[in-house]
């Protein structure tokens, strides 16, 4: 057998020596893991990107409910042309709320109102004015009334619309923007 030179052993001690310190730091990461106390979990809190809407103040429904509820003084009403859009996996409606200067509204509520089921949807409108309500059903023949509301109010009058089961024909989702009469 051959005997080892200087440059081998250095090699060797070196090695040895460098396997020592890194078993040393990870003895004292482990050590440092397993002794720290564990923190408590946070609670797990659901974020929103929106305030939390409120269902308007609106009688029951009852087993075969009508319309929402008609207004003695509307502020807002439906601007024309009302556009149907086609859509093959969902129903709903977007627009936008204006006053009569046409600044957008924050903080008013769109109801949805379905035929036979009273009231399905409810959206608050966005820094913008902006809402959208999608209705998670495939494209259906139904009548439906979407009504603006401020402070839990009725402010329109209920527009009547009715979506189709043929999801060519472009109306299964209405873009209904609606504006404050003027004073």
């Amino acid at each position: 057998m051959a005997r080892p030179t200087a440059k081998t052993t250095f090699w060797l001690i070196f090695l040895g020596l460098l396997s020592v310190a890194v078993m040393a730091v990870m003895g004292v990461l482990a050590y440092l893991l397993l002794s720290l106390p564990v923190p408590a979990a946070a609670p797990i809190t659901p974020t929103a990107t929106r305030p939390a809407l409120s269902l308007p103040t609106a009688p029951l429904p009852t087993a075969t409910p009508g319309p929402p509820p008609a207004v003695e003084d509307a502020v807002f009403t439906a601007q024309k042309p009302i556009k149907g859009l086609a859509d093959c996996d969902a129903s709903g409606f977007k627009g936008v709320v204006a006053a009569s200067n046409g600044d957008r509204l924050a903080g008013l509520q769109i109801t949805v109102w379905e035929e036979g089921v009273g009231l399905v949807a409810v959206d608050t409108t966005d820094a913008e004015g902006r809402y959208q309500i999608e209705l998670k059903d495939q494209p259906a023949e139904r009548k439906f009334w979407v009504q603006v509301y401020q402070n839990d109010v009725p402010s329109s009058e209920p527009l009547s619309v009715e979506t189709q089961a043929d999801c060519r024909q472009g109306f299964q989702v209405y873009q209904i923007n609606w504006r404050a009469k003027e004073e």
